[in-house]
């Protein structure tokens, strides 16, 4: 499910929270050695340093994609709000809490696209939920030249230890849920390319953008979208 570029990954090993922010901070460092099953069966633990994977392969293809919404404290939207906004629009995106309390939203697919055309849909879908300049959107780059080192950027991944963890999924009603569940979301959410493809939320994204008073600075810069 977590498949991504074989030749680098992260790991995150945490150490104090931010105050004003709540955001977790930490050390990260990057692992050059192909990851294996014990790898992910540490992070499920809660053992050692937490897995982070880096969406983006060599061919600049990718299966699944991340909203990150750095929301902390108090400028976070309730998860039972966000979730009925995403439920509502019938996006087939699946929630985590990251581990400094924003969120990781996760669009999963059953083939490879193009980091591109997920770029794309993700930044879409981030708009029309009002995400308008809060968020970052993995894979981070649509291409990279692997050969002159280029590695991309790794996310944390949810679940570090397990269902006693704090980067829990949360179920429809905004509520802390488990591995297992977020296996049959997986299964219903789940994308083929055909479907992927078929994903527009171009009118949901125009309507936030008016509703946020946005619509003068529409080709402008985050900055000033962000400031009206």
């Amino acid at each position: 499910i977590f498949e991504g570029l074989e030749e680098g990954w992260g790991q995150f090993i945490a150490k104090e929270t931010e105050p004003g922010t709540g955001k977790q901070k930490g050390r990260y460092f990057i692992g050059d050695k192909p990851l294996t099953e014990d790898n992910f069966t540490q992070h499920l633990m809660g053992n050692g340093p937490s897995l982070g994977i880096v969406p983006i392969r060599k061919d600049n293809t990718c299966t699944w994609g991340v909203i990150d919404v750095d929301e902390y404290l108090e400028n976070r939207p309730e998860p039972k709000d966000l979730l009925a906004k995403i439920r509502e629009l019938n996006m087939p995106l699946i929630p985590f809490r990251s581990k400094s309390n924003g969120y990781h939203l996760y669009l999963f697919l059953s083939e490879k696209v193009s980091a591109a055309s997920m770029r794309k849909k993700l930044d879409s879908m981030a708009k029309a939920l009002g995400f308008l300049g809060k968020v970052d959107i993995f894979p981070r780059q649509e291409e990279i030249d692997f050969d002159a080192g280029d590695r991309g950027n790794f996310i944390n991944i949810p679940f570090y230890g397990g269902n006693r963890g704090v980067r829990y999924l949360y179920d429809d009603n905004g509520e802390a849920s488990t591995v297992d569940h977020f296996f049959e979301l997986y299964d219903k959410y789940c994308l083929t390319t055909e479907k992927f493809q078929e994903l527009n939320y171009t009118k949901e994204e125009k309507k936030a953008e008016e509703t946020l008073g946005i619509k003068e600075f529409k080709d402008g810069p985050p900055c000033l979208q962000q400031l009206a």
